[in-house]
């Protein structure tokens, strides 16, 4: 798909990205060797693998089964990984998840796209692990129209550890008529 060929040809995914944000953390003083990177939405691990590098612990969450392998996969030789086969959201549930074969981190369970295969997942909140954490200092968030529910449903964790939230927002899911 889409990553791996990045992966593939650049080495890779979102590098510009991925350095920009750990100069971003240098710059605000954030100790990474001792502290916690949340990777909400890990896809097959790229993000996962780069904090790895600098941070003591890092927690990917990954609710799409068929990419959770991959991840797993591509994480299990790195001892300060845990992974999860669940998404994050405002609450407990099941959902559908449409997606897109030609990259699957464009896979999503609130936009309407090509039907090209549909798996249930589930999701819960960040929350709900609270007092299994430590030192969060980094939330990345990358979930396809699911940013806000993931964030609602990180309240606590976010008031606790006071993190830097970084997560990708598309264009099209601004709009000036939402009620909230």
């Amino acid at each position: 798909d889409w990553i791996s060929m990045n992966i593939n040809v650049f080495g890779l995914y979102e590098k510009i990205d991925i350095e920009d944000l750990f100069n971003l953390l240098n710059v605000l003083g954030v100790n990474t060797k001792d502290s916690t990177a949340i990777d909400i939405g890990a896809n097959i691990g790229n993000h996962s693998v780069e904090f790895s590098k600098i941070f003591k612990q890092v927690i990917s969450f990954e609710p799409n089964p068929r990419v959770f392998e991959v991840l797993r996969f591509n994480t299990k030789l790195i001892p300060n990984i845990v992974t999860h086969n669940w998404g994050c959201a405002d609450k407990i549930q099941s959902l559908d998840l449409v997606e897109n074969f030609s990259n699957l981190g464009s896979a999503t369970a609130v936009r309407s796209i090509e039907n090209q295969n549909i798996t249930r997942i589930d999701v819960k909140q960040l929350d709900d692990l609270l007092d299994e954490l430590h030192s969060v200092s980094l939330i990345k968030i990358d979930v396809e129209g699911m940013e806000e529910k993931a964030l609602r449903g990180a309240k606590k964790v976010i008031s606790a550890f006071l993190p830097v939230v970084c997560f990708e927002q598309h264009k099209e899911e601004f709009s000036n008529d939402k009620d909230e």
